[in-house]
């Protein structure tokens, strides 16, 4: 890619700082001391210049990877490894194998490979689910009783001007499960950036999303979530999305959001009732003229609640001057949305492969001066994983001088990637040098890709999420890079190009000074 060309995608991929879906805007870090001007690493010059002493490390680290992603694949992406409760412990042992056959050390709770999570699943009873929205001044009905019937007329012995939503969309309460009545509702908007609290603060907002949030995508879902935490960031009690989506589509959603994983006392941090209503729910709420008066919510999504301890597992590659500091590579693999199975695996295991090569480095050379993490969240629900080791971290653990995560991960190589996230100079410039040694331009942008991540925000260290560039940028007609990847280029070559610089990335972090 030559230096305008270069110059040209950057300026086209520049956007990426404004991404509209992204929820969690980012704090500004405070604590952190200034950069330095020159920041040495352990590899000057860093892979894929492999050191003198280690001229055949490359060929043997991705034979590693190519192992691994032949003998997982299949174990991740179906069969009893992901088609289990998460009360079932097959992929917690299969995973913890995984880091003892890398020759990892303990790194969780007193000094064993796992950290206690403690989590509540919300599902459903199998009663039917009541979601009406109804004028303030018309009285609820009960909400543990079936609707008046209709007399001979057809029409319902009570006439009623409220809208049972409950078969038009997917609804559910990541907070306290239970029945609600009267919540008030603000008028339908548009959804738009910046947010205010201003009409949501108090009530259940109803939001036409962005019209680019296209959910029959592998990342609506997340996509979803972003937008929700955005609108409960305001100050919202719920919030349902005005979608223009087809009833299958909805489906999707309500069979994702059929059983819910969440930390049990951090239940006034979710808003009461989070919902997708397809085109016709949509349809019917905006004949209602619900913006002429006040609306009322009452709802009663028919659950039971339970809890269980899942655990996190944590591996440690040794450092040889500060081993009591360390960087952190973290992945979770949860999902059991069929449309984001191969996404989430493929994830995992570059985040695997990494640290599989990490561990081979170190034992071909010597360990770098701080240590190196791996954290997986297998059953504990993302944000419930990410919290309870951010805390434990924070308070009895090792201390955390860097997270590092894959966002997106690629098929192919890209001539550049993405760096979201809360770092500081020093990190981001770290970072460019590691990317560009791959001969790729790197972006920045100030969003946070991954609200699994966010519990670390609350601490003085860097969060840094590195993967693939917004899809769209990709297909601007301005960009002058190859559009088809080469005919021989190896099905894998996104991935080890990804795990690569994980690899890297990790290296110069536990090196810096």
């Amino acid at each position: 890619m030559s230096d305008s060309s270069r110059r040209q995608f950057i300026g086209k991929l520049g956007g990426l700082a404004a991404l509209s879906l992204a929820g969690c805007k980012i704090e500004p870090i405070l604590d952190l001391p200034p950069s330095p001007v020159t920041m040495p690493l352990w590899f000057p010059d860093l892979p894929p210049q492999i050191p003198d002493q280690l001229q055949d490390a490359e060929t043997t680290l991705r034979a590693t990877t190519d192992a691994l992603l032949d003998r997982e694949m299949p174990l991740l992406t179906s069969g009893e490894l992901r088609e289990r409760p998460s009360e079932d412990r097959k992929a917690i042992t299969h995973l913890l194998v995984l880091l003892r056959s890398f020759g990892l050390e303990p790194a969780g709770n007193r000094g064993g490979w796992v950290l206690p999570v403690p989590v509540d699943i919300v599902e459903p009873t199998g009663a039917a689910p009541r979601v009406t929205l109804r004028p303030e001044s018309e009285a609820p009905s009960p909400l543990g009783q079936p609707q008046p019937l209709p007399d001979d007329s057809g029409e319902p012995a009570v006439k009623r001007r409220a809208l049972e939503l409950a078969e038009l969309g997917a609804f559910r309460q990541r907070g306290l499960a239970a029945p609600h009545q009267g919540l008030l509702v603000a008028p339908v908007r548009d959804y738009q950036v910046p947010l205010t609290s201003d009409g949501y603060a108090g009530r259940v907002a109803l939001v036409r999303p962005p019209k680019d949030l296209d959910l029959t995508q592998p990342d609506a879902p997340a996509r979803v979530d972003q937008l929700l935490s955005s609108i409960r960031d305001v100050g919202a009690l719920g919030c349902l999305l005005l979608t223009n989506s087809e009833a299958e589509t909805i489906q999707r959603f309500r069979e994702l959001w059929q059983r819910q994983v969440r930390r049990p006392g951090h239940r006034a941090e979710a808003m009461l009732i989070e919902g997708v209503l397809g085109a016709e729910g949509r349809a019917a709420i905006e004949r209602a003229r619900v913006r002429d008066e006040s609306w009322a919510l009452d709802l009663n999504l028919a659950t039971r609640q339970y809890g269980f301890e899942s655990q996190n597992i944590l591996g440690r590659i040794t450092g040889r001057e500060r081993p009591d500091e360390a960087v952190v590579l973290t992945c979770s693999w949860d999902t059991y949305d069929p449309g984001a199975i191969e996404t989430h695996t493929l994830r995992l295991l570059a985040t695997l492969g990494a640290f599989a090569q990490l561990a081979e480095w170190s034992r071909r050379s010597s360990p770098p001066r701080s240590s190196m993490i791996l954290l997986l969240s297998a059953d504990a629900g993302f944000a419930a994983g990410q919290a309870v080791h951010a805390h434990w971290a924070s308070e009895f653990g090792t201390k955390t001088t860097a997270l590092l995560a894959l966002d997106r991960p690629t098929v192919e190589p890209l001539p550049a990637v993405s760096l979201s996230g809360h770092f500081d100079a020093g990190a981001a410039e770290l970072a460019r040098s590691v990317v560009a040694a791959d001969g790729r331009d790197l972006l920045l942008t100030e969003q946070l890709a991954m609200p699994s991540l966010a519990p670390y925000l609350r601490y003085p260290a860097p969060v840094l999420e590195i993967g693939a560039p917004d899809p769209a940028a990709l297909e601007d007609p301005s960009y002058v890079g190859e559009s088809e990847p080469a005919p021989d280029l190896d099905p894998r070559a996104g991935l080890h190009a990804d795990i690569r610089l994980l690899r890297n990335l990790m290296l110069a972090l536990a090196a810096r000074r």
